[in-house]
């Protein structure tokens, strides 16, 4: 049983694969939800009550606002259909106007993503469906591949045997991603442990969220998930200088950095300043991916560093997990 990689200070950058593992959608596939979308006079109009996981978008803004805007929104669904790009920040960085309704469409479609629909029965026999989330995250094996998440707990709590005994200023999570799975999925197993039952926010690792994320609320609502679209921080948007050097500063006093389900893109790694880190550097290529592979040699990262499927055999972060991806600093 290893233990090592927590011994020297490390950082976990989590792309979009971290959490689409979870099934939450990335910027592409927001995007090509977006196209799929009827414009309002296209849809059929309905007399049906709300349902988030059947919903359109104009159906979640009337449930929400009480409003459907449909002439406003058609214009940012037409303006998605004659765009050149492929992610939805991406669209909303060349279409500064239409960022708002990103932001909503973004939040709507994380939302659907992590909801179940629970069926109510009230004491006059009507049945209310009642949307709750999935919690995929908190399964400790999703598909019969370990959730790469709980193995990052598990690596974070060997050697320690009570709350005190963990050491959360030794890993700092960066996080690129809109959704808060990283902070339950702690928070959930080590309160779910005898040995951790103590447990409080000051002993869990740090998550930074670069472009904000969408917050847990208890009942999952249109109104909620409109209100949470707030949160959101598009490329556009200048990160505030306070946040931006403290993730540089995670970055450069880091002696291990993983790249987890992390495309590298130039923007983002302009941001965490990663290029001068002297940081011991490990990475995961899902695919293959030449641009990637050429991103991560731009960046320094030898190839026995880096965990690389193909499109035959691809490695997903909880496959390179169980593959032993967060012992690589005790095995090179």
């Amino acid at each position: 049983m290893g233990g090592l990689v927590f011994e020297d200070k490390t950082v976990v950058v989590v792309g979009a694969g971290g959490s689409a593992e979870f099934g939450l959608p990335t910027g592409p596939s927001v995007f090509g939800a977006l196209l799929e979308e009827p414009l309002w006079a296209e849809r059929r109009h309905g007399d049906s009550s709300f349902d988030l996981l059947s919903a359109s978008f104009d159906e979640f803004l009337l449930d929400a606002t009480g409003s459907h805007r449909g002439n406003e929104v058609d214009q940012f669904k037409i303006a998605a259909r004659n765009s050149f790009e492929n992610s939805i920040d991406m669209f909303a960085y060349r279409n500064p106007s239409f960022e708002g309704y990103s932001k909503k469409y973004t939040s709507f479609k994380i939302a659907q993503s992590m909801v179940k629909i629970r069926v109510f029965r009230d004491n006059w026999g009507d049945n209310y469906r009642i949307p709750e989330y999935n919690y995929l995250w908190r399964q400790p094996r999703i598909g019969g591949v370990r959730n790469w998440c709980a193995e990052l707990v598990r690596r974070y709590t060997l050697r320690a045997n009570s709350p005190d005994e963990l050491r959360p200023n030794m890993l700092k999570i960066i996080t690129f991603n809109y959704d808060c799975i990283i902070e339950d999925t702690f928070k959930f197993f080590l309160e779910s442990s005898e040995q951790f039952s103590g447990v409080t926010n000051d002993h869990v690792p740090d998550v930074l969220h670069v472009f904000g994320c969408v917050p847990f609320d208890e009942r999952v609502t249109s109104q909620s998930i409109h209100a949470g679209s707030t949160k959101l921080k598009f490329m556009r948007e200048a990160i505030r200088e306070e946040e931006n050097n403290k993730i540089r500063n995670e970055i450069h006093t880091a002696k291990n950095i993983f790249l987890a389900g992390f495309a590298c893109d130039p923007i983002n790694l302009e941001i965490l300043g990663i290029e001068s880190s002297e940081a011991r550097k490990f990475a995961i290529n899902y695919d293959g991916n030449a641009e990637l592979a050429g991103r991560l040699r731009k960046l320094g990262i030898p190839t026995s560093n880096i965990m690389s499927g193909s499109s035959n055999a691809p490695v997903s972060l909880g496959r390179a997990c169980q593959q032993g991806f967060f012992s690589f600093p005790e095995l090179v």
